[in-house]
């Protein structure tokens, strides 16, 4: 795995350091809100907000700190629910791509770039994001990933419910085993 931040540790001498910590904390993910209406932007912004300061951060068009796992263009009116940053990294890690554009049936997709390929590419220079997309994808390559399988969901629908998906899932595989079973006894009568 990736080791991307640092964090301070409680307890360290005789209680927790006072102040500033020392140490300040990376977030894994910058996240640009692109798109949509103001009012959806900021439901993006209040739900990535809402998140761990490890796993994200808000940019608004400005530097990216160099030391992110992966830049994100993240459509107004979606978010992210608890373990999408961990889901991500797993899915770069199952799949070594410098592009990962996650698709749903009612959004634009999101695009997520590690941080170490829009470098590359960069080196140095101001490259416009279309041609940045286009380079990164051609050296690296691109994954496409539905977004509800990594906990992205529109704010509009509300927050997926992951145990009504489980049991379409069970009822799905069961009726294939009753299936299965009934076509069995038939061609093999007791």
């Amino acid at each position: 795995p990736y080791v991307e931040r640092l964090l301070p540790v409680g307890g360290f001498r005789s209680g927790s350091p006072t102040g500033r910590a020392a140490v300040s904390v990376v977030p894994r993910f910058s996240v640009e809100i692109v798109d949509g209406d103001p009012e959806l932007a900021s439901a993006t912004s209040n739900n990535i907000a809402s998140l761990p300061a490890s796993d994200v951060q808000v940019v608004d068009g400005g530097r990216v700190d160099d030391s992110v796992f992966a830049e994100v263009r993240l459509p107004a009116g979606l978010a992210w629910s608890e373990g999408t940053a961990e889901r991500l990294i797993a899915a770069f890690e199952e799949t070594p791509v410098g592009t990962m554009k996650l698709v749903g049936e009612t959004h634009r997709p999101v695009v997520v770039m590690r941080r170490r390929a829009t470098s590359r590419v960069r080196n140095g220079a101001q490259v416009p994001t279309p041609e940045l997309d286009q380079t990164v994808e051609a050296l690296f390559g691109v994954r496409a990933v539905l977004a509800s399988d990594l906990g992205v969901y529109d704010i509009a629908q509300g927050v997926p419910r992951p145990e009504q998906r489980h049991r379409r899932m069970i009822r799905r595989a069961s009726a294939r085993i009753r299936h299965a079973v009934r076509s069995l006894a038939i061609e093999h009568p007791v």
